[in-house]
């Protein structure tokens, strides 16, 4: 990790959100730059959902807003859908090192999938921290466009960077990690990670490597599930990479493609 800070330009309106509770109480919030300034696009969330109906906003000019959370181009700043750029704190954070040793290992983690699909390694750095909002210690993991351009991805690559908080060891392949991964969900202590691990982790490198079987990426390499027109309850609730790896995305079609793919998997 560099030990380089760069300031962050804070966003300031904070919603009321209605969040489901997470045992790993890891908060993320994009973060984009505009002339030569770090700006954060949004206020902190522990959902996931919300971060790809940000980015869905940024890509139709339709705003968002569901269970509290507020996404629109008037009051917010702009994702950054070029690259992967995204924040991560814990709230009130006494022990940093230890925080900086789990986001290691969801790096670590991330890299080993971008190795075996051919992409440009992410990085993480610490930026200066929001004392003021209760988040001291803050990071920016930046990665590859891959990463943002898919609604399913962007859930993946959060789950990945929270998956550094559990106990599994990282292996010297990703093989060697998948296979560390089976081990320990068997004895975990169950938390939802853990019981998304069992639905998604078989799937999760073959999916990112097929991307193009059914994201349906338009010309300008962003997929056009961003944009079909589905309702925000139902791509908040049922777009991430768990439904997708269940096959209950809001989306026939990529349903049946998941589908076919995962047979060829399990073959």
């Amino acid at each position: 990790m560099s030990a380089k800070k760069r300031e962050v330009i804070w966003f300031k309106a904070v919603n009321n959100l209605n969040e489901i509770y997470q045992s790993i109480d890891m908060k993320f919030s994009f973060v984009s730059e505009i002339e030569d300034k770090l700006r954060q696009c949004h206020e902190w969330v522990k959902c996931r959902d919300f971060l790809h109906d940000a980015v869905r906003t940024t890509i139709t000019g339709e705003a968002s807003s569901i269970y509290g959370f507020k996404f629109d181009l008037e009051s917010n700043t702009p994702i950054d859908i070029e690259k992967m750029a995204i924040l991560v704190a814990y709230k009130d954070a006494k022990f940093w090192t230890g925080t900086r040793t789990q986001l290691s290992r969801g790096l670590k983690l991330i890299n080993q999938i971008e190795k075996n699909v051919g992409e440009e390694l992410s990085t993480i750095n610490k930026v200066e921290g929001n004392a003021a909002g209760g988040y001291k210690h803050v990071w920016m993991f930046v990665g590859p466009r891959m990463w943002i351009t898919c609604p399913q991805l962007v859930s993946l690559y959060t789950f990945l960077i929270r998956l550094g908080a559990q106990k599994f060891k990282i292996g010297a392949t990703l093989p060697d990690t998948i296979n560390n991964i089976e081990k320990y969900i068997k004895t975990a202590k169950a938390c939802n990670d853990v019981k998304y691990l069992k639905t998604t982790l078989k799937y999760i490198v073959g999916i990112v490597k097929e991307r193009n079987s059914f994201a349906f990426y338009k010309k300008n390499g962003v997929s056009a599930l961003y944009d079909r027109g589905t309702g925000i309850n139902s791509f908040h609730n049922r777009g991430g990479i768990v439904n997708l790896c269940s096959c209950t995305t809001p989306f026939g079609d990529v349903n049946s493609a998941v589908e076919k793919l995962k047979k060829e998997i399990d073959e």
